[in-house]
């Protein structure tokens, strides 16, 4: 499953993320290991951008990013 598709305040854990290079190495960089449990905070009226509880922070992601994390309900 991929982030994109979580539904708002749902929580989850990262399994994988699908890229490489710049980007993803930015997602790592900003904390989006696979293990991390995470949760939905907020999905904009229009589905993206989206806001994402992990490791203490609020971190808003884009729809490239929303598809690069592949994830797990709890």
């Amino acid at each position: 499953m991929l982030l994109k598709d979580f539904k708002l305040h749902q929580k989850g854990i990262i399994t994988k993320i699908n890229a490489d290079g710049v980007h993803g190495r930015r997602l790592f960089e900003m904390g989006f290991l696979p293990g991390t449990e995470f949760e939905l905070k907020y999905r904009a009226p229009l589905g993206y951008p989206i806001a994402v509880r992990i490791r203490g922070y609020e971190i808003v992601l884009s729809n490239k990013d929303a598809q690069s994390l592949e994830v797990k309900p709890l």
